[in-house]
């Protein structure tokens, strides 16, 4: 099994982790998906750069990312998490109460509560 398809089996639709520190990143998850379908099919990294307006070395290093696993955990699954799916979807049926109350009664501060009313964390669940 090449690069290319050890990254295809790997990413099965998790987001990639960015840096995004020093700029914007202009590789969308999309992005990532098609290089490394083309690797897979052949397409060398020079290639996949030109076609996606980067650096070859930005693709392999996306590539290898994939391919160490390092994708973005998200809701639940990040092992700091107060809040549960069950919790996010009560809370947000709760929208009218004071984010005081709301943050008590889930055991998270007013600005978590702020921004799982706000579908700024917790945009997986309706």
């Amino acid at each position: 099994m090449n690069l290319g398809q050890e990254c295809l089996r790997i990413l099965e639709g998790k987001p990639i982790l960015r840096r995004t520190a020093q700029r914007a990143s202009t590789i969308t998850d999309a992005d990532v998906a098609k290089m490394a379908k083309w690797y897979a099919n052949g397409m060398t990294a020079t290639a996949i750069g030109k076609q996606l307006g980067c650096a070859e070395s930005t693709v392999r290093r996306y590539l290898l990312r994939l391919k160490r696993g390092y994708t973005q955990a998200s809701g639940e699954s990040k092992k700091n998490a107060k809040l549960t799916e069950d919790d996010v979807r009560a809370m947000r049926k709760m929208k009218g109460m004071p984010r005081k109350l709301l943050a008590e009664r889930f055991g998270v501060g007013r600005s978590t509560v702020q921004a799982v009313l706000n579908h700024e964390t917790w945009r997986h669940i309706k």
